[in-house]
């Protein structure tokens, strides 16, 4: 006879619906939407899990908090942003290996219908802002790729151009294939408006004679 587990120590329906209604409450998915990641509200969303976990009292159990909140979040798959900002909420508890894991799993195919404009900006800033959570989940190589993609898939988040040299030098490096497979990134700036914006600044710099700062 299978043993049923106190429900004192399981998250409820109730707790689930409310996991993912403070979530929305937050205005993270709207952050995530518009493409403001300087908008995204981290400390409220990783408020919004320190509550969860301290209702269901696993705090500082390790295996039971990958298991649980792993379960959480994949209530939202294939919802998007909404299962972006779950993993950015739970990163900073969750441990590397997990974390990492759902990273991976998220990444958009590198084919479309899967792989499209608005999947590629939600997933460059999920990275970004687990980055900020908890940078021990990438490397020094990994972080300045990150930041080099969000550079060339925002648009808003800078106005000048991207280094064209410090990208490649970037996603062009063997140890950030693992999050950053050099398929995905090609897919990921055709469709963005990368080139498209790579072209008109070209056209500028030929105007004024200014190539070095291409690069």
């Amino acid at each position: 006879m299978e043993l049923v587990r106190p429900i004192s120590k399981m998250p409820s329906l109730l707790c689930r619906v409310s996991f993912k209604k403070r979530l929305q409450e937050t205005g993270a998915i709207e952050s995530l939407r518009e493409g403001r990641p300087d908008r995204f509200p981290l400390q409220v969303v990783q408020d919004v899990v320190n509550d969860l976990l301290r209702t269901w009292k696993i705090e500082g159990e390790l295996q039971k908090i990958d298991r649980i909140l792993g379960d959480e979040i994949s209530q939202f798959k294939n919802q998007l942003n909404i299962h972006e900002v779950a993993i950015i909420a739970c990163c900073q508890v969750m441990s590397y290996d997990r974390v990492r894991e759902q990273l991976i799993l998220i990444r958009p195919s590198n084919e479309p219908p899967e792989l499209t404009q608005p999947k590629v900006k939600a997933w460059i800033q999920c990275i970004f802002q687990c980055e900020r959570a908890k940078d021990s989940l990438f490397t020094k190589v990994e972080r300045a790729a990150i930041i080099q993609l969000l550079h060339a898939v925002l648009p808003a988040r800078s106005e000048k151009f991207p280094n064209v040299w410090k990208l490649l030098r970037a996603i062009g490096d063997d140890r950030v294939q693992e999050l950053f497979p050099m398929a995905f990134v090609q897919k990921a700036l055709l469709y963005s408006d990368y080139w498209d914006r790579l072209r008109d600044e070209l056209e500028t710099l030929q105007r004024s004679r200014r190539w070095l700062e291409a690069f």
